[in-house]
């Protein structure tokens, strides 16, 4: 049965024969086929839901249902397996996500827009003769028209370098402001945070609607967002993400706000969630990703929910789908191109972003209705950058051949599960040895037994034995002794969790301890070399992944906002620029922007695990250049060199390095001159010279 908290169920379940037949068939047909490949997609990502539901439910999940797990879905081998006394989970997860986390995403980017600089090409190079000035009069021969075309180019290249470098600013100061505004910071370590245990993260960059008091103008902001990888569904034919032909979203919300995003009668909606009782029962296995707390949001319990999927195609609506390229209707959506974005659901039986009434309006020139075009248009148009799609995913591990990376926990679970499993098993077994078993003669009375377990008073109690039995008392009862715990199973279970240590790069260094003293500066700073060799891979895919989505927000925000949009941030002048230089201007073909986009996109996130090195690099250079630039400086009276290094020192201390800026020394003053005649003021008051006398 499939799940049908995902949507992913019958293609006209929750359907009324009614509204089925008032759709047009076409309508239909789109709806079957996509809810199909949706199918298909989540299909093929059941073993990535596997190993993260395992990891998410190692990170927060049930311990007893953990258990259950781990020894009924063939993760220990044999036969029926007892359950111990007590249920221990080593949150060896939690620490990973706590000693990486802190490390990778520990503030907002700083970004950077830096224009791309041409090259400036040598008129000899291009057989180009500039002309001379002529010695004697001063006067430059008249250019040839090689020379006039030279000149006429570099000049125009000069004015492109400053409006490049003037939108290059614009664009910085916004996305600068968008991340505190829109908490970036928050976003961001969620998905971090995901892609450490599950194995992927993801965030989608969209246009939202800024708050404003009415009757004020409705603004939007351009920013990225977070939402969970269990939401996100991929080609399954796709062996690499360069190779997939759509992506599907799933959204789960009210039933009103949804027939208000899509302009559709509520009546035609019908609520497609399960309730929480029969979600519970579906998620007693740890094999469905979500796992327990992130599922409840689906049941359902205050409104109404629907269940639908965004579907962003870049092989057209229909004809290019496999299984309905015969149909005859599948090719009147071909004038649409390839890029189309379909939003679908089991809950209605037509695409939720194309109603009925659209096929009845008038068509235009091109013969199609005059809102098709835009509601089947993808919100930003990301497909006409390189391997553009609205998402960006964050994945430390990827699998060769695979679009779904691997979790960091997937590589050592075997590990765990058998920490676990031991751990469990010596607290029962702690807990057994703690009764006291005492052994009693058959041959002593009643009267003996009573006293044995009778109450002690004051931690004493007083057993008197009867002298009629004849028997020494430790021939009528003793103590039993439970066997002592094989030292073999601690040193066992150190191997196994220095091997997880090792899978996930847990080790003592991280957490600033070593298992034996350091006896030199230079094995310190290897082994300090050698403990960043890995969070600094892990972060230069957070710094390419966050370049990525910095950019996807500047490539939307051109597409985008509008003058009155970035007036808070930009003021009245940078609008005006704005709307000059950075808008899409009607009839011009988003593609050429992102072509034309020529900045790079530039973030600082996670500097924490470099400033080490880079105080150490700067106190280097402060004790071995310093003076050399200094006595230079002085004898020319230039001071930049110096105030370069001073600026780099200053912002490894995190302080401002306006303060500590040197200045050029001022010219001396020019000698006055003196009246005719008038002796200078250090001679006055002297006697003349022989030859002035």
């Amino acid at each position: 049965m499939e799940d049908s908290v995902s949507g992913v169920g019958t293609p006209d379940s929750g359907v009324s024969s009614s509204q089925k037949s008032t759709t047009p068939p076409v309508l239909g047909r789109i709806v079957n086929a996509w809810m199909g490949k949706v199918r298909n997609a989540k299909k093929a990502k059941n073993d990535f839901d596997r190993d993260a539901a395992e990891a998410m439910s190692f990170y927060v999940g049930d311990t007893r249902k953990l258990w259950q797990s781990m020894t009924r879905d063939g993760n220990i081998s044999g036969g029926a397996t007892p359950t111990p006394s007590f249920l221990i989970n080593i949150n060896k997860c939690f620490e990973m996500v706590k000693v990486y986390g802190g490390i990778l995403y520990n503030h907002n980017p700083q970004r950077h827009v830096t224009p791309r600089q041409l090259p400036m090409i040598d008129p000899d190079v291009l057989g180009v003769q500039l002309p001379q000035v002529d010695p004697q009069t001063g006067m430059a021969e008249p250019p040839d028209e090689g020379a006039m075309m030279y000149m006429q180019t570099m000049q125009a290249m000069e004015v492109d370098k400053s409006t490049r470098q003037t939108q290059a600013e614009l664009i910085e100061r916004y996305l600068n402001y968008t991340p505190g505004e829109l908490d970036l910071r928050t976003a961001a370590r969620k998905a971090v945070d995901e892609a450490l245990i599950t194995g992927a993260g993801v965030m989608w960059t969209e246009a939202v609607a800024a708050p404003v008091e009415p009757p004020n103008p409705q603004t939007l902001m351009v920013g990225s967002f977070y939402d969970t990888v269990a939401n996100l569904l991929l080609d399954p034919d796709a062996t690499d993400m360069g190779e997939i032909t759509y992506c599907a979203r799933r959204v789960t919300l009210p039933k009103e706000q949804v027939a208000r995003m899509f302009g559709i009668p509520a009546k035609d909606l019908t609520p497609n969630t399960s309730s929480y009782e029969s979600e519970e029962q579906n998620n007693r296995s740890v094999g469905q990703y979500p796992y327990q707390s992130q599922s409840r949001r689906q049941g359902g319990k205050t409104t109404d929910l629907i269940t639908f999927y965004k579907i962003y195609s870049k092989i057209g609506v229909l004809a290019q789908l496999k299984g309905s390229r015969t149909k005859s209707d599948a090719k009147m959506f071909d004038a649409l191109g390839d890029n189309a974005y379909i939003c679908v659901s089991d809950a209605c039986p037509y695409p939720l972003n194309l109603p009925p009434t659209v096929l009845e309006e008038e068509p235009d020139e091109t013969g199609m209705p005059a809102s098709l075009r835009q509601r089947l248009s993808w919100p930003i148009p990301f497909w006409s950058d390189n391997d553009g799609w609205p998402f960006e995913m964050l994945a430390f591990n990827p699998v060769p051949n695979c679009v779904w990376p691997m979790s960091l926990v997937r590589s050592a679970a075997g590990e765990l599960r058998f920490i676990n499993f031991i751990i469990s098993w010596l607290a029962t077994r702690i807990t057994s040895s703690c009764q006291t078993m005492i052994g009693v003669s058959k041959a002593a009375d009643e009267d003996l037994k009573e006293q044995i377990l009778a109450d002690s008073k004051f931690g004493f109690k007083i057993v008197e034995i009867s002298q009629a039995l004849g028997q020494n008392i430790n021939e009528l009862m003793s103590v039993f002794q439970s066997p002592q715990v094989n030292a073999d199973v601690w040193q066992i279970l150190d191997r196994v969790m220095a091997l997880f240590d090792k899978r996930t790069g847990l080790t003592d260094l991280m957490y600033g301890q070593t298992s034996s003293q350091m006896r030199s500066a230079t094995e310190a700073s290897v082994k300090g070399d050698a403990m960043q060799v890995r969070p600094a891979d892990m972060l230069d895919q957070i710094t390419h992944w966050s370049t990525r989505l910095s950019r996807k927000e500047a490539m939307a925000a051109r597409w985008l906002l509008r003058p009155e949009d970035v007036v808070p941030v930009l003021g009245p002048l940078g609008s005006m620029a704005w709307q000059q230089h950075l808008s899409l201007k009607p009839g011009e073909d988003p593609g050429m922007i992102a072509r034309e986009f020529d900045y790079t996109v530039e973030t600082d996130a996670g500097r924490k695990l470099n400033k080490s090195n880079r105080a150490n690099s700067i106190n280097t250079a402060m004790q071995t250049m310093m003076p050399m630039l200094m006595q230079q400086a002085q004898a020319t009276n230039n001071y930049d060199q110096v105030n370069g290094l001073l600026k780099a020192f200053a912002e490894t201390l995190d302080l401002e390095p306006d303060g500590l800026m040197l200045q050029p020394l001022p010219p001396p003053p020019a000698p006055m001159m003196d009246p005719a005649g008038a002796a200078p003021p250090e001679q006055q008051g002297q006697p003349p010279s022989p030859e002035q006398a």
